[in-house]
């Protein structure tokens, strides 16, 4: 899992470890497709959690502090309790919004520190937002108890608990791929940057810079690029007249051949069969 603020990795690990009892939860299937929405609890702040999956799209959030924050598709928000900001999508977008409360054993309300919102880009995407799902789902679902939802997303919680766990680095080693996460989490380019690149940054050999990087996000660094330009791709194409080639080199894939074959491997199917 690759976190916006690395301070906070072991987050969902110490939510999980807390054993703590989902005392309020609500999920909502939020779309903005059909046009810009601007979204705000900078004057009520929402006295839950809150975590969302971005299933199409683009969302800004901008937190009370001023600083801004991307999350694209397959990508999670991840709110602290009493949080002011607001988001707006950038694209047509959709998203998974699940809302929650959490009570220690003693009957105390949990609110571990945390001052600023988070993204989190797991792995294995698909898994977390079938989990996501599942948890809407049930919400919504008319024969489900109360303790089915909160046992969905106590699965949820416990997937991205485990996604930290999978990957944790030393302090010493997180400092040493510091500069390379700023650099990826810097934005979408162009021409996005190679692992020698990441790796010069890093001051490492690039196969010491791969073995880091996938021990962190279990992944290797390739991998992890050109799932994030993929991403890109289709949503330039979505929210386009592009076709898929035009887009492909719009974000950089000067080869059509190259990007045709990379998608077909990372999606199981050519760019145009759906």
């Amino acid at each position: 899992m690759i976190y916006s603020d690395d301070r906070y990795r072991g987050y969902f690990h110490a939510l999980e470890e807390a054993d703590c009892d989902v005392c309020e939860i609500a999920g909502f299937r939020v779309d903005n497709r059909s046009a810009a929405n601007i979204y705000s609890t900078f004057n009520q702040p929402k006295p839950n959690f809150a975590l969302a999956y971005i299933q199409e799209g683009s969302y800004e959030y901008t937190q009370c502090d001023g600083s801004k924050l991307v999350c694209q598709r397959g990508d999670i928000s991840f709110l602290p309790k009493g949080a002011r900001y607001s988001h707006i999508n950038l694209s047509p977008a959709r998203m998974l919004v699940i809302y929650f409360g959490l009570m220690t054993p003693d009957g105390r309300s949990f609110c571990p520190e945390l001052d600023s919102m988070l993204r989190l880009t797991c792995r294995d995407a698909s898994h977390i937002e079938r989990l996501f799902r599942d948890v809407v789902d049930r919400y919504f679902a008319l024969i489900s108890s109360r303790s089915d939802v909160k046992a969905a997303l106590h699965s949820l919680i416990g997937a991205l608990a485990r996604e930290e766990e999978s990957n944790r680095l030393s302090d010493a080693e997180r400092l040493r791929v510091a500069p390379a996460l700023e650099r990826l989490n810097a934005g979408e380019s162009s021409r996005p940057p190679t692992v020698a690149e990441l790796a010069r940054l890093c001051c490492m050999s690039e196969y010491a810079f791969r073995e880091l990087f996938k021990k962190y996000a279990g992944i290797t660094p390739k991998a992890y690029i050109d799932e994030r330009r993929l991403r890109q791709v289709e949503e330039l194409k979505r929210n386009s007249d592009m076709t898929m080639t035009d887009a492909a080199r719009a974000c950089g894939f000067d080869d059509p051949s190259y990007f045709f074959k990379l998608y077909k491997r990372l999606r199981g199917h050519a760019p145009n069969a759906r």
